[in-house]
């Protein structure tokens, strides 16, 4: 698991932190649920924070297709770790499922077992924040991209007026309604 932190100001003056954790989480359900308590305690010692990579797990069963049933503990241990959290799904884009194991016909499968998580406080702050999974390529595991959708324009940007605007037709009616 690795981890980042990126500080910003508030409007208030006081520091704000934001968190950014990759991680590959463990086969086994039972490991998972120790990394489930461990990111839930780093969850709650910082403003915005987003959990990024292969969790190893489901949501849901809709999230798998082939193969034998998810563990039903495991995702709920899982879905608990989301909920208790208060974090969002954020790969909503591109692909249904990040995982292939490489194979055709009935013995094919394919689940959701990378995404991106993120807090309400991590939407506040990179309002328009959108995670994709894209198309796997090399490996059997599909990419992660996320980027913000609103970049806020500056404040100081000075107003420049274009003498070209003086030869439009409706210049004083837009310049009124204004």
């Amino acid at each position: 698991m690795g981890a980042g932190l990126t500080k910003g100001k508030r409007k208030s003056g006081k520091l704000k932190l934001r968190k950014a954790i990759s991680l590959s989480g463990s086969s086994s359900y039972g490991t998972r649920r120790g990394l489930w308590q461990e990111l839930g305690r780093l969850g709650n010692t910082v403003d915005a924070w987003a959990v990024v990579g292969d969790f190893n797990i489901v949501s849901s069963v809709t999230e798998r297709r082939g193969g034998r049933s998810p563990c039903i503990t495991a995702m709920n241990e899982f879905n608990s770790f989301i909920h208790s959290n208060a974090l969002i799904d954020s790969t909503t884009c591109g692909f249904n499922y990040s995982w292939c194991n490489k194979r055709w016909g009935n013995k094919r499968m394919l689940q959701k077992i990378e995404r991106m998580l993120i807090n309400q406080k991590w939407i506040e702050v990179s309002a328009g924040w959108r995670s994709k999974i894209l198309k796997h390529k090399l490996s059997d595991h599909s990419p992660i991209v996320g980027w913000n959708s609103c970049i806020p324009k500056p404040k100081n940007i000075p107003f420049r007026f274009r003498k070209a605007w003086k030869l439009h037709e409706n210049l004083k009616a837009v310049v009124e309604a204004s």
